[in-house]
């Protein structure tokens, strides 16, 4: 067959539903989509007959048939003898020929998105597979037989209503990514723990009521992903993860955190969000390398000082708790660049806040806030400044002084006028006033004034 457009083979499918948009890639035209960033679209290349397909179907490395309304595939994908991936997802698939588990080359399958209730066994025999997605699907069971692939490093299961694992998963020696997202677990077996080389473990949205004391023997894990569980209490023997880069354990019943929690010493992100939690362990300062802590929802009427000696912390979410006061120290947060502080009792900054010189969101919304102190000019690099539904009587001459401004909310408080100068602000893209006392004068003025600004009044 001709080479076509810079030796990029499109060929057309017969062997599929009748009424599909079928193409073929060559192994070459991957690497383009790959160059590119962004895959072009199936119809922006003529398609060959079915005669030069079957003639070059062994030149074939990868296949994409994603979003093709299949509702079957042929037999005679058999003759595919090279491909190493096949995308089938977005179909309308729920049964496949037992010839495509014959693809001794094949490393990547790709069946998310499908009407699949089961598995056959035959999947045993795709020996050089390496990843298998079988996201978004009606699976309540996956066959015990996918432990034979022992080169799978990558399985995902997201969206199914999968009870149960197989009993010998632990037999994936090389898994180094499991999602169960999405499921119906209410237990993790003890064999899953065993996978010495798994880096990434996602198991939020299921019915998780406990985490195994086991999970330290996943000395490997850098990902754990708990959110939206059942959990009430952590193992203490988490801490022995020294390379978890990533914790997400909100949306669960915690009302404590183990101080163990402190020998994370490679956590970057940690979400605690959404549970019963008052307050967190002092040693939380050992954690060294954390940039963003997430405890958005909780009960806290306090917050440990300790976590403002972690030089790296760039996000701080403290919404929706019970805080009166943001306590002293944060100042020493230099890199901080996200602070939300909304939906508390706050009745008035802290002054330390106005050391923040990295800061460029800050959201103190929802809280009782009747003034805002001048120093807040010295926000040089602020961006975003929400001081919605507070208790504002009036906004200071200095917020002129915010060059970098873009956003500013201010909707429900009791603001009858804005700075004379507010012209400064000459980045400010929205400037949002609904439900304050502003006449219409001022609302002209202000338009003529910002006329690069959209405003809602």
């Amino acid at each position: 067959m001709k080479t076509i457009i810079n030796n990029i083979i499109i060929l057309s499918l017969a062997f599929c539903s009748a009424q599909a948009q079928r193409m073929i890639y060559s192994e070459s035209y991957e690497v383009h989509i790959q160059a590119a960033k962004k895959p072009l679209p199936l119809n922006t290349r003529a398609a060959t007959s079915f005669d030069d397909y079957l003639k070059n179907a062994k030149k074939i490395h990868r296949l994409y048939l994603n979003s093709s309304h299949l509702t079957d595939i042929s037999p005679r994908i058999i003759e595919f003898t090279n491909l190493e991936l096949l995308d089938l997802s977005d179909n309308n698939l729920s049964y496949l020929p037992k010839e495509l588990f014959k693809l001794k080359n094949l490393k990547v399958l790709n069946l998310s998105n499908n009407r699949f209730s089961s598995i056959p066994n035959d999947i045993a025999g795709l020996k050089s597979l390496e990843v298998l997605d079988l996201s978004h699907n009606y699976l309540e069971s996956i066959p015990d037989e996918i432990v034979n692939l022992s080169k799978l490093n990558t399985l995902k299961l997201t969206g199914n209503h999968i009870l149960t694992l197989p009993a010998k998963i632990n037999m994936l020696r090389n898994l180094k990514q499991l999602n169960l997202a999405e499921n119906s677990l209410m237990i993790i077996p003890n064999e899953v723990f065993q996978l010495k080389n798994l880096e990434i473990l996602i198991l939020n949205k299921n019915l998780l009521t406990e985490l195994s004391p086991y999970i330290s023997q996943l000395k490997s894990l850098k990902i754990l992903n708990l959110d939206n569980n059942h959990i009430n209490r952590l193992p203490k023997t988490i801490g022995v993860l020294k390379r978890l880069q990533s914790l997400d354990i909100g949306s669960n019943y915690l009302s404590v955190i183990p101080a163990e929690i402190a020998g994370l010493s490679s956590l970057i992100y940690l979400k605690l969000d959404n549970n019963s939690l008052s307050t967190l362990p002092t040693k939380i300062s050992n954690l060294r390398k954390l940039q963003t802590l997430d405890f958005n929802f909780n009960r806290s009427v306090d917050f440990p000082s300790e976590i403002f000696t972690i030089a790296n912390m760039q996000t701080l979410n403290i919404r929706g708790n019970k805080l009166r006061a943001i306590p002293d120290g944060i100042g020493n947060l230099t890199n901080l660049l996200y602070l939300d502080a909304g939906s508390n009792e706050l009745t008035d900054f802290n002054r330390e806040i106005f050391n923040l010189k990295k800061l460029n969101n800050l959201n103190l919304e929802g809280n009782q806030i009747k003034y805002i102190p001048p120093e807040i000019g010295n926000l040089q690099a602020l961006q975003l400044l929400n001081m919605e539904n507070n208790s504002l009587y009036a906004i200071p001459n200095e917020i002129t002084k915010l060059r970098n401004l873009q956003f500013l909310l201010l909707n429900n408080n009791n603001i009858s006028s804005l700075p004379p100068n507010i012209d400064s602000l000459f980045s400010l893209k929205l400037l949002q006033l609904r439900k304050n006392p502003i006449v219409d004068s001022e609302k002209r003025k202000c338009r003529q004034m910002l006329k690069q600004t959209r405003f809602v009044f």
